[in-house]
């Protein structure tokens, strides 16, 4: 997940409303003065809302001058290293300039669930579409990878006395649950100190409730 703004800018003339456009224009607008985003506009906009403090005015002078160079069409004939609207917006997709989220836990983990912002997924397992495809840990992989921390499971008996994960009443092929446990790295996450909802949907609850314990 990028630091901020991970969003479709590149329509040629945005939707009004836009949820991208708009978080775009805004905070252009606020740090920036006269239509340009210098160094100082940048520092701030990287502390306040990204929370990068440790950041310095002489770390964000560096990063003008590298999106310069990365970004030559767009600041082709501006001598100035300051940002334009379209240079933030290319900044803050810049995978080499505005990377992803540290996989360490770096925020206030210890406010009540209701108190966060949390990204959820749905059929996690899934590794295709909801009618033909397979169920399987690596999707769930993915997801953890991408920072999604609210994981459904669709828990199912199988035909050997034990639970599957699936799709159910569908094409869909199964995959046991317990491999989506432990190898996908949710029992990790469940040890440590972070916010991290595992969604159980359990069909035929009197049985997979007497198995659930094994695991």
């Amino acid at each position: 997940m990028y630091k901020m703004c991970a969003m479709p800018f590149g329509r040629r003339k945005p939707l009004k409303g836009d949820m991208g456009q708009d978080l775009r224009v805004a905070l252009f607008a606020k740090y920036s003065e006269n239509g340009k985003m210098g160094a100082a506009g940048l520092l701030k906009f990287l502390q306040e809302e990204q929370g990068e403090r440790d950041l310095t005015l002489d770390d964000a002078k560096r990063i003008l001058e590298l999106h310069k160079k990365e970004h030559g069409g767009i600041l082709k004939f501006n001598f100035s290293h300051d940002m334009t609207k379209d240079d933030f917006s290319a900044y803050l997709l810049s995978p080499k300039l505005n990377g992803v989220l540290p996989s360490t836990v770096y925020q206030d983990m210890t406010q009540p669930l209701a108190h966060y912002f949390i990204f959820t997924g749905h059929n996690s397992y899934l590794t295709g579409n909801q009618l033909s495809s397979d169920s399987s840990v690596e999707p769930i992989k993915v997801a953890l990878q991408r920072g999604v921390r609210v994981v459904e499971l669709d828990l199912w008996p199988d035909d050997h006395g034990g639970v599957k994960v699936t799709h159910g009443n569908t094409l869909t092929k199964p995959v046991a649950f317990e491999k989506c446990i432990v190898p996908s790295g949710i029992t990790r996450l469940l040890t440590r100190s972070i916010q991290f909802v595992l969604h159980l949907k359990i069909i035929l609850l009197a049985h997979c409730r007497l198995l659930l314990p094994r695991y």
